[in-house]
């Protein structure tokens, strides 16, 4: 996990995350940056999927969040 979240204690993590307890938390802190970024990786890009599609027809000001870079 980053700097900031190690200030945090487990509990206010698993809160902010959604999780009921702080089983999944104390996991990923033993997990590695990149393990979480490569584990992660195919849902993120199902959200960008999912964001782009819902940004059809609503205006150019919108078009930039398309560009590759905004989504990797």
């Amino acid at each position: 996990m980053d700097q900031a979240s190690e200030r945090l204690d487990d509990w206010t993590i698993a809160k902010l995350l959604g999780q009921s307890s702080v089983r999944s938390v104390r996991c990923y802190r033993k997990m590695s940056n990149q393990l979480l970024a490569d584990e992660t990786r195919e849902a993120r890009n199902k959200l960008s999927e999912i964001i782009l599609d819902y940004l059809d027809g609503w205006g150019e000001e919108y078009e930039q969040i398309r560009c590759d870079d905004c989504l990797e």
